[in-house]
């Protein structure tokens, strides 16, 4: 057997709200499985990277094609759910748990997700998610493949400063959760051959300080660093890594791990600013980002104040 795996995050650059890193991985029964851009033409029956409306198949391709806040989360919540649901074709219940979002409702350290349930799907019908899930699970059956699914990591602003403190910069605390999701999957596979691609980590080329850093024990070697493309081999040769320039439009796995983070990122906003907006009369919500969460912090301040919130557990560092 062979193994596909693509990483990617979602909420890098905002100052309010987690950072969330997805990998996705996929089965292969032949050793010579194929390349992960390969993938959409090989599974054209049931997915499709130009959406259009209409069309049954689950788009799958770089979640900024997918999702536009002003169109609302229901497109991209029907594609991540309609794949996770071709994993394991489990009751909607266990959604939020093979998303990572169960934890939402045991994490005491914030409140906006105190006693919070996320009960999916959110806007998304079920009616059409279904089906699409048992398309693609059909699809890549005939393939001799399957969708293991995906590992989720959503480091809130406690953790993330802590690990500025610890790590230095974002770009470094970035890839040590990457590292934390790759050892994840690659704990669950024995003796068989990986192919790893995520997206270049801030314009960075070389990973092999990095990799030696985290991931030591497997004992990363450099094969190439070139302009849009870097490759490392874990391992002995058996894991195969990549970082490419636009790795969500050249590799499937990539596009729905980016599609997850997105989709995972924007379910915990949505606690967030409910949470907020529960306590202050017409608060306008926020994504997040540098210039909209100094407005959105101005709003909240009354309220932060008397609930006596420490500021690192709300804003990120830089």
């Amino acid at each position: 057997m062979a193994f596909l795996i693509g990483l990617d995050e979602a909420g890098y650059g905002p100052t309010l709200g987690p950072l969330v890193v997805a990998a996705t991985s996929f089965r292969f029964e032949e050793a010579g499985s194929p390349d992960p851009g390969d993938l959409w033409t090989l599974l054209s029956r049931s997915v499709t990277r130009q959406p259009r409306r209409g069309d049954r198949r689950i788009p799958i391709a770089d979640s900024k094609v997918i999702f536009s806040p002003h169109k609302g989360l229901s497109n991209l919540e029907e594609a991540v759910l309609a794949a996770t649901l071709a994993s394991r074709p489990v009751p909607t219940a266990s959604l939020p748990g093979l998303l990572g979002l169960d934890a939402v409702e045991e994490d005491s350290q914030y409140p906006w997700y105190r006693h919070s349930s996320c009960r999916l799907p959110i806007e998304g019908d079920l009616l059409r998610i279904r089906p699409r899930s048992d398309r693609l699970a059909a699809d890549l059956d005939r393939q001799g493949g399957a969708y293991l699914g995906a590992h989720v990591l959503s480091i809130e602003a406690g953790e993330f400063n802590q690990g500025l403190v610890g790590e230095g910069n974002k770009s470094v605390v970035l890839f040590a959760a990457w590292s934390r999701l790759l050892r994840r999957c690659l704990d669950s596979v024995r003796d068989e051959p990986v192919r790893v691609m995520a997206d270049r980590h801030g314009g960075r080329k070389s990973y092999l300080p990095l990799l030696r850093r985290y991931l030591d024990d497997l004992e990363p070697r450099r094969v190439r660093e070139e302009v849009e493309r870097s490759e490392y081999t874990l391992a002995g040769g058996r894991v195969r890594i990549v970082f490419q320039v636009r790795a969500e439009t050249e590799s499937l796995p990539v596009a729905l791990a980016s599609m997850i983070a997105k989709y995972v990122r924007e379910v915990r906003m949505g606690l967030f600013n409910r949470f907020w907006a529960s306590r202050i009369e017409d608060l306008r919500p926020t994504s997040g980002y540098p210039v909209d969460a100094r407005r959105f912090l101005s709003d909240i301040r009354p309220s932060l104040r008397a609930l006596r919130i420490p500021r690192a557990r709300l804003v990120r560092g830089s």
